[in-house]
């Protein structure tokens, strides 16, 4: 199953203070993207917020992934989870 993850920083987070940290995550992110678990990352413009693009079994694994991520363990970060469905509009294109 395809899923899409967006995380939001929690508030008054002094990043520059965070080094050892966002290194950690940054090993735990390559790590899932080795094991392509995680097909995309990406930060949004402005507010530089990650948004994910994950392949796995159900969303109960991948809460369990991302729970284990350094910055949600530490309470730096929160995410939400939306499971991603095919898109089916093209049929309106086709005949029966």
């Amino acid at each position: 199953m395809r899923f899409l993850v967006i995380t939001r920083d929690e508030p008054n987070i002094e990043w520059k203070s965070q080094n050892e940290v966002l290194e950690e995550e940054a090993k735990a992110i390559w790590k899932l993207k080795k094991e392509d678990i995680l097909r995309e990352i990406w930060f949004t413009g402005v507010s530089r917020e990650a948004v994910l693009m994950f392949e796995k079994e159900n969303q109960k694994a991948l809460e369990e992934i991302m729970n284990n991520l350094p910055l949600v363990e530490r309470k730096l970060i929160k995410y939400q989870i939306m499971q991603l469905s095919p898109y089916d509009g093209f049929e309106r294109l086709m005949k029966k």
